[in-house]
């Protein structure tokens, strides 16, 4: 939220997004635990990415028209004494433009992070999920729930305009169909969706990777380009913010003093990067299918962890803030 203040797009974001009341995990029917959300100084929001993006298109828009052009490649990167100078292809026309500083946040398959060869590591936690946003088939409330099954964990979690995001660990990412979406609900937790004609289904693979090197001198990596991980909950979304938060100071000193030095982004960006991935991955494990009779959630954790049975297992909610 700090970072949309900065952009300029916080107020119109809190006027369309969902303000979550609690957290509640259930099993069988039971629940498990539960937590409540509303802190009024750092409320857990809700809105679908898309709209967030066209926000910050619009505050962008009005600041300068020109700031972004969408449909451009960049290649050929080098450093002269002007900066750094590049090819920018756009259609069939190619030009060399310079610029003092590079921020490459060019996604998971950064050409840039390739180009300067700064590492792709793959690291762990991976599964495969199915996903989609459906009008509230019942009383859910504004509350996000969590439907541990033998087979697979459910997230459920509410949207504006009377919607609800569904996502379901799968074994393979080959389901992603809203027929068979809805099945795996229904069995896992009692919950009937009925699919309209503009409900759908993706499926996606959360990955971890990180980058060995997040700058080279006057190219920097934000976002997703200097580290993935589980976008559930909007934790890669947010990662990013918190990055280009920290980024942008370093960016402005780099300027006044014509001299590129990101190493203080780096260290702070790796640690929290880190952090995440951590918890990502803790989280994956918990949601994983487990074999055999579950006793209590104290079995479960050590089934998924494969460890022995936990005593005096404390459960922690794991928030954006610890970033």
């Amino acid at each position: 939220m700090r970072a949309l203040r900065a952009a300029g797009v916080e107020d119109a974001v809190r006027a369309e997004a969902l303000c979550l009341s609690e957290g509640v995990a259930w099993s069988r029917g039971r629940m498990l635990a539960s937590l409540r959300l509303d802190d009024a100084d750092a409320p857990v929001l809700t809105l679908p990415q898309w709209r967030i993006e066209e926000l910050l298109r619009a505050r962008l828009s009005a600041l300068d028209p020109r700031a972004l052009r969408t449909g451009t490649a960049i290649s050929g990167l080098r450093e002269s004494d002007a900066g750094i100078v590049m090819r920018r292809t756009s259609g069939e026309e190619t030009a060399e433009c310079a610029a003092r500083i590079v921020v490459a946040a060019d996604g998971v398959r950064s050409g840039i992070r390739s180009a300067l060869d700064l590492g792709w590591r793959q690291c762990r936690g991976t599964a495969h999920y199915v996903m989609t946003d459906a009008g509230e088939v019942t009383d859910l409330g504004a509350r996000a729930h969590l439907f541990c099954a033998a087979s697979g964990i459910v997230e459920s979690f509410p949207l504006p305009d009377h919607r609800r995001r569904w996502v379901a660990r799968v074994g393979t990412p080959d389901t992603a169909d809203p027929e068979t979406l809805a099945a795996i609900i229904r069995e896992r937790t009692g919950i009937a969706l009925t699919a309209a004609p503009q409900d759908s289904a993706s499926a996606f693979t959360a990955r971890q990777h990180r980058a060995a090197r997040f700058a080279r001198g006057r190219v920097v990596l934000l976002g997703d380009a200097a580290h993935e991980l589980s976008p559930i909950g909007g934790q890669g979304m947010n990662l990013g913010w918190i990055g280009a938060l920290r980024l942008a100071p370093e960016i402005r000193r780099a300027l006044r003093d014509d001299r590129a030095d990101f190493r203080r982004y780096e260290r702070r960006q790796q640690r929290s990067a880190g952090r995440a991935r951590r918890r990502a991955r803790f989280n994956m494990a918990m949601g994983r299918p487990v074999r055999g009779p579950v006793r209590g959630l104290r079995d479960l954790a050590a089934r998924v962890l494969g460890t022995r049975p936990l005593r005096g297992i404390a459960l922690r909610a794991f928030t954006m803030r610890g970033l």
